[in-house]
């Protein structure tokens, strides 16, 4: 029963997610994202998923701290505090190339997310879908490869909606 609860909200999670791609705020677009993260932070629990956990709040705390951040000195040492947290969460749960993919993954949606405008954090997102499909297919995880594959297609889309790609 909790595997087909965790599964449906884990599920509203990517909608929401992807539908946050679509805002033109990087403010409202952060938001939405966090309020998908709490849905999927549910449905990790539901799976008894501690690292979905860890890494979903880890995005939660990142964008809420560069949604009220404005100063650039502020962003940079934000950036360099979450490029410390990164390593080490991955770094004792390392399992191989997916780790470093996630690393990667999660360095490149940083970026976006500490420095770009809405254009920055969906490019940041392409940049992590492109390293989050391959690590999701070593571990054998076809449902998280599909979902990152449609989140990728999704923010293509909404950069060309937004008028990013011509």
């Amino acid at each position: 029963m909790f595997y087909v609860i965790s599964q449906i909200l884990i599920s509203i999670g990517y909608v929401m997610y992807i539908v946050s791609r679509f805002i033109n705020s990087k403010n409202k677009m952060l938001l939405i994202d966090n309020i998908s993260r709490i849905v999927d932070v549910i449905g990790y629990f539901c799976l008894g998923n501690i690292n979905g956990i860890e890494h979903t709040l880890f995005g939660i705390v990142r964008n809420e701290a560069y949604r009220h951040i404005k100063r650039n000195i502020a962003k940079l040492v934000c950036f360099v505090i979450f490029l410390i947290v990164i390593f080490c969460m991955y770094g004792i749960a390392f399992n191989g190339i997916s780790t470093i993919l996630f690393i990667i993954s999660n360095i490149i949606n940083l970026i976006g997310t500490a420095f770009g405008r809405e254009q920055g954090v969906r490019l940041g997102t392409i940049g992590a879908c492109l390293c989050n499909i391959p690590a999701f297919l070593f571990l054998c995880n076809y449902a998280g490869m599909i979902g990152e594959i449609v989140c990728l297609i999704m923010t293509i889309v909404a950069l060309y909606k937004n008028h990013i790609i011509v």
